[in-house]
């Protein structure tokens, strides 16, 4: 049973985040369940050529872990044993079995609320989200080529007066998945990060550990999400806001192949991000890349870098582009490398706190995203092999 309505609300998902030391292994975290899940990137094109499938499944029992028992969902599992609840809602795509609701949210690269879904989910159960098919059932072609991200929640918080003022009610696992050229049957691997979803609040009315998700107290969207725990954390906990958080992502052989960098961030940027750019001999020079989106795509091809979600920025075009140095000159466009990112820590408004969480990752592709010559916002393109590599999180740099 799905329940669908189009909200309107405008919702910059910027976060503050505040509370206790997240847990040591502090690199990005996959594979755990979650009371919310933060998909970082969702596309689908119109020609058929990207879809994202999103796989949700609801484990029946959990027993004792401290990652999820005290950072991803320290409200339903902390007692160090978990049995998903007993379900209240019939499910008619899973012969009439009983089971609870979860509620998905899609939201452009600047952070709108653009739609949102309920779905149902039994004991061990496996729901996929078909992007193309449930944005076009819902929303015409109107989300055709329009890169976002997904946070996916328990109805509970959603549903209750006022919302936020329940906490998640139980866990899921998360799995997405970017299609390319579905003749030839090329994938990404797209991360999707668990979240711990409490009171609202309970945790000074900011996303921080035992509560990452908050929720408009009036529409239920959530307006400020940040994966502090699985995610690359933007801040020292100092209190000062001066310092610098570092981080690299892989780029390949910018002559013969096209790398997409997906950096998400919990608020939109501020502009121009300074960048080291290497090659596989240690060479390196430095350049700027814009990010200004809370979801930016920014896509490396030859000499040039285009942050393919800023405004005007029709993919895959990339006139009006920034130019990307060459660390070797001629010789460095022909290897693999990588781009170091240093960047103004987000938040760090308190000692000792979590303020903040991002996401990053590379997908490489022998072959092309999109001739770039063509400027008709299609991300249609020959890809003949593909791969995601996740960020090197460097840690905080004091200054």
């Amino acid at each position: 049973m799905n329940k669908f309505k189009k909200l309107t609300v405008a919702v910059a998902v910027s976060a503050v985040v505040s509370g206790v030391v997240a847990p040591a292994t502090q690199a990005a975290i996959q594979g755990v369940p979650g009371e919310a899940l933060l998909v970082p990137f969702v596309l689908y094109t119109g020609e058929g050529d990207i879809n994202t499938y999103i796989s949700l499944t609801a484990p029946a029992k959990l027993g004792q872990d401290t990652v999820f028992n005290q950072y991803t969902a320290p409200n339903t599992t902390g007692s160090g044993s978990y049995t998903m609840p007993a379900g209240t809602v019939t499910d008619t795509g899973d012969h009439n079995k009983l089971g609870l609701t979860y509620h998905w949210f899609f939201f452009d690269a600047s952070s709108k609320h653009i739609i949102d879904q309920t779905g149902v989910l039994t004991p061990n159960d496996v729901d996929t989200i078909n992007w193309a098919t449930t944005a076009a059932a819902l929303a015409g072609t109107q989300l055709s080529n329009v890169p976002g991200y997904m946070v996916i929640t328990t109805n509970a918080p959603v549903g209750a007066t006022p919302p936020g003022s329940v906490a998640a009610n139980f866990v899921m696992f998360g799995d997405a998945t970017m299609h390319f050229n579905f003749a030839i049957g090329e994938y990404a691997y797209i991360p999707v990060m668990a979240m711990a979803d409490g009171i609202d609040g309970d945790f000074a009315n900011v996303p921080m550990l035992g509560d990452e998700v908050l929720y408009d107290a009036i529409s239920g969207v959530p307006s400020q999400v940040s994966p502090v725990v699985t995610g690359i954390r933007m801040n020292n906990g100092d209190g000062d806001g001066i310092d610098t958080v570092a981080f690299d992502m892989v780029i390949g052989a910018r002559s013969s192949a096209e790398t997409l960098q997906v950096l998400w961030f919990d608020r939109n940027g501020s502009g121009t991000a300074n960048v080291v750019v290497y090659d596989h001999d240690e060479n390196s020079c430095s350049s700027s890349i814009d990010i200004n989106m809370e979801l930016n795509l920014v896509l490396l091809v030859g000499n040039t870098s285009r942050n393919l979600t800023q405004p005007g920025a029709n993919p895959p075009a990339i006139t009006g582009a920034e130019v990307l140095c060459n660390p070797g000159n001629a010789i460095g466009n022909n290897e693999e490398g990588f781009v170091l990112y240093s960047l103004a820590e987000l938040g760090d408004t308190l000692v000792g706190a979590v303020d903040s969480g991002a996401v990053a990752f590379s997908i490489g592709a022998w072959g092309s995203f999109g001739a770039p010559t063509v400027l008709n916002g299609s991300w249609t393109g020959i890809i003949t092999s593909i791969d995601t590599t996740l960020a090197h999180e460097r840690g905080k740099i004091d200054n």
